[in-house]
């Protein structure tokens, strides 16, 4: 995410993606949005994966729990 923007996508089922993403200015939240979903849309298309919804998420992105590294990626693990 060009300037100063964070993200962090959240894949929240197979075919899933939550996209929480924090800017510094608030009024650039959809400008920035729009982009992204452009950009990464174009990405999962161009490896077959036009099927994946991707969707805002309300919240900002946070640290792991765990070890409070702050990960761009969190893949989907389903319940056992």
């Amino acid at each position: 995410v060009a300037g100063d923007a964070r993200f962090q996508l959240v894949q929240t089922e197979p075919d899933r993606i939550d996209v929480r993403l924090a800017v510094s200015d608030p009024r650039k939240r959809g400008k920035t949005w729009h982009a992204v979903h452009r950009a990464l849309g174009r990405y999962l298309a161009q490896h077959a994966l036009d099927n994946v919804q991707l969707h805002l998420a309300a919240q900002p992105p946070a640290p792991d729990p765990r070890s409070g590294k702050a990960r761009e990626v969190i893949a989907y693990a389903p319940e056992r």
